[in-house]
């Protein structure tokens, strides 16, 4: 009998974020492919990882940490990146017309759809683990 074929596709920002508020900032730098592998029933395989996310361009701070983060993945091995953009737009108050600039992370989430439904199409996987987005997350099996 073959082994069960799970990938396993992490939205970054959404790991990030749900780090952050979890209290795991040393957790930043994990290592997402054993975590993953953890999560594995028997009988199942992991195929690498993907990580997909998006370089930070507006916000110096945030632009020099994320290169370091997946840095840090990609030199463990077992995942591959998949990179989206952020866009930054102008916001208004109605009530005061106060003005300023909101930055949104874009294409990750096409980026995953995108990725799964080329993988379903060509037969790659039995189940879709997405270990990192809490009530968001999802398996197929």
């Amino acid at each position: 009998m073959n082994a069960d074929r799970v990938i396993a596709d992490i939205g970054g920002y959404s790991s990030y974020v749900g780090l952050r508020e979890a209290r795991l900032h040393s957790s930043c730098r994990h290592d997402l492919p054993a975590m993953c592998r953890a999560l594995l029933k028997g009988g199942q395989q992991l195929d690498p990882a993907r990580y997909f996310t998006a370089r930070v361009r507006n916000d110096p701070a945030a632009a020099k940490r994320r290169p370091s983060v997946i840095d840090a993945l990609t030199a463990r091995g077992g995942i591959e990146t998949d990179s989206g953009h952020f866009i930054s737009e102008a916001r208004r108050r109605k009530n005061c017309g106060h003005t300023w600039r909101q930055s949104e992370e874009k294409k990750t989430d096409v980026n995953i759809a995108v990725r799964l439904l080329d993988d379903a199409c060509d037969d790659r996987f039995d189940t879709v683990l997405d270990p990192l987005s809490g009530t968001r997350g999802f398996v197929v099996g």
